[in-house]
């Protein structure tokens, strides 16, 4: 009866140790996808201001995406 116990201690321990493991790597990989998104976020904005850029500098200059054509 105590070699039981003892047997389903330590695989308690173990298990716990490997949950807490995990649950670290996967905590890891959610930040790291939350840095990610943030930083497409500021790519996406600073697409959006080259974009507003460019158009300040075509209503500037007279030049529209038609008159290449």
């Amino acid at each position: 009866m105590i070699v039981f116990l003892a047997v389903f201690s330590f695989l308690g321990i173990f298990l716990l140790i490997f949950l807490i493991y995990l649950l670290r790597k996967i905590n890891k990989l959610v930040n790291q996808f939350e840095t990610a998104n943030e930083k497409i976020g500021s790519f996406k904005e600073s697409i959006n201001v080259i974009g507003k850029s460019i158009d300040v500098f075509r209503s500037i200059f007279g030049t529209t995406k038609k008159s290449k054509e």
